[in-house]
């Protein structure tokens, strides 16, 4: 492990995408919610399913599946949607999730890079990858490379 990954360290909710398990840093979840409640929004991107209203905000939903061309649909009324802080001044964004796994402790002695692919639409908002208990876990920070999402103001 490189100690440049240290910060790393600490707690991630793990969700599964396909045959894929990811983790976000459990202080950028603010909350875990069910489908229901989602309204059309006047976002004309593909991988947007819509936006939730939160406290008077409105949160853009983005279908995970879609965004990172991952193999595998969610049945309607299925997943979960994670809300994740991306920073005070971009607000929040909720990922649309196959199922939520778990709160994991990730120590440094379990990180390594992640692989660099340029035509991987993932590769932007992987930070590291986790090997714990047999399972790959690939971490995931939506503030590295917001910038490269659609625009996802709703109005």
């Amino acid at each position: 492990m490189r100690e440049d990954l240290d910060y790393l360290e600490g707690q991630y909710i793990t969700f599964v995408l396909g045959r894929e398990e990811y983790g976000i840093a459990l202080n950028k979840v603010h909350e875990i919610l069910g489908p229901d409640g989602i309204q059309e929004a006047e976002i004309e991107k593909p991988c947007v399913k819509g936006v939730l209203k939160l406290r008077g905000q409105k949160v853009p939903i983005l279908d995970l599946f879609c965004h990172f061309k991952t193999e595998g649909i969610l049945v309607k009324g299925g997943g979960a949607v994670l809300v994740t802080a991306l920073g005070v001044e971009s607000g929040m964004l909720g990922l649309w999730v196959e199922a939520i796994r778990q709160v994991l402790h990730v120590d440094s002695s379990c990180l390594r890079r992640a692989p660099v692919i340029p035509t991987d639409p993932r590769s932007e908002f992987i930070v590291g990858v986790a090997q714990i208990q047999g399972r790959t876990i690939t971490l995931l920070s939506f503030d590295k490379g917001f910038e490269l999402l659609p625009n996802l103001s709703a109005h």
